[in-house]
């Protein structure tokens, strides 16, 4: 399984799982995790209620993640594989070892990034809390 969510260090473990599927011959589980309230959504809150508003911050928030899957089928396509890709709203981890346990798979692959300082330690990293959950091996890229 490979989490996905369009940034460059998750595109480059989304490469590097597609390559790993491909060699291994093993199917790859893609996952991207919408946390909470789409974040055109939180602004919406602190203004006036228009409903016209909120539905267009929907409709774009969808086609976001839309556009994100369809990234994710076409980079697995170059590589000539076929992969199953989600999308869920969630806590990030929470998520992803959800999605770990129900398609049982035995690697997660994401992108790793550090939080300097301080905020590592207010603020552990998506890798370092996957570590402390995830019930398989994990792969992390850099």
């Amino acid at each position: 399984m490979a989490a996905f969510d369009g940034s460059g260090r998750s595109r480059r473990a989304l490469k590097e799982a597609i390559d790993l599927a491909a060699k291994l011959d093993k199917p790859l589980f893609v996952l991207n995790v919408v946390e909470g309230m789409p974040h055109g959504l939180t602004a919406i809150t602190y203004a006036p209620s228009d409903e016209a508003v909120v539905e267009q911050a929907i409709a774009q928030s969808d086609q976001a993640v839309n556009s994100l899957l369809q990234e994710a089928h076409a980079l697995a396509a170059e590589s000539g594989i076929t992969i199953t890709a989600e999308a869920v709203v969630g806590d990030e981890v929470e998520a992803i070892v959800e999605a770990v346990n129900r398609h049982g798979c035995d690697l997660l692959v994401v992108g790793l990034r550090r939080h300097p300082g301080l905020l590592e330690r207010l603020a552990p990293s998506t890798g370092k809390s996957l570590s402390e959950k995830a019930p398989c091996s994990i792969l992390g890229v850099r």
